[in-house]
């Protein structure tokens, strides 16, 4: 049965937040990226499927934003650097 989660053990039990941040910092370090939190990805995703033409609706629906919240502001970075 599928447990609706993301992130799972190979068991299929939930990873503690802590655990799966830990993980995700330490890859990002290994790698050699700049520091970055995993909460920033859900807007880098969102500013990446604006900019590729999706919709706001489809934004909220994909990133589980409630839709009574008032619509994201993202905005599709400028094409002029």
């Amino acid at each position: 049965m599928a447990s609706g989660l993301f992130f799972v053990r190979p068991d299929g039990t939930a990873w503690h937040p802590e655990q799966l941040s830990r993980m995700f910092y330490k890859l990002v370090r290994d790698a050699g990226l700049p520091p970055v939190r995993l909460h920033d990805l859900r807007h880098l995703a969102a500013t990446m499927m604006l900019a590729a033409g999706a919709t706001l609706k489809e934004i909220q629906d994909t990133s589980a934003t409630p839709t009574t919240a008032s619509p994201p502001t993202y905005t599709p970075p400028s094409s002029k650097n």
